[in-house]
């Protein structure tokens, strides 16, 4: 519910408020793969590279441990961090 109100935020253009839903939910939750994209997304969509990178490598950690990341959903989240951590390091060199 909270990545649901975090989106519907986001939608309205209210970036930081989704943020700060974001970083509640996964502060709550911290084993949870799918809270660390949300939050990735919230940084990238105010603008923060830095912390959307930040999100998205606790992203891959919390896939690392998660004991069926063979699921095809999951590898797909899997693949989409490595690309996105890759293409935001990318564009701050």
């Amino acid at each position: 519910q909270l990545n649901g109100l975090g989106y519907a935020l986001l939608k309205h253009g209210q970036q930081q408020s989704a943020v700060a839903i974001f970083e509640k939910n996964a502060a709550l939750f911290p084993k949870s793969f799918n809270v660390f994209d949300s939050l990735a997304d919230g940084y990238l969509a105010a603008g923060d590279s830095t912390r959307a990178t930040a999100a998205l490598e606790k992203e891959l950690a919390a896939i690392a441990a998660f004991p069926h990341r063979a699921v095809p959903a999951v590898q797909q989240l899997e693949a989409r961090a490595r690309e996105q951590i890759a293409r935001l390091k990318g564009a701050r060199e």
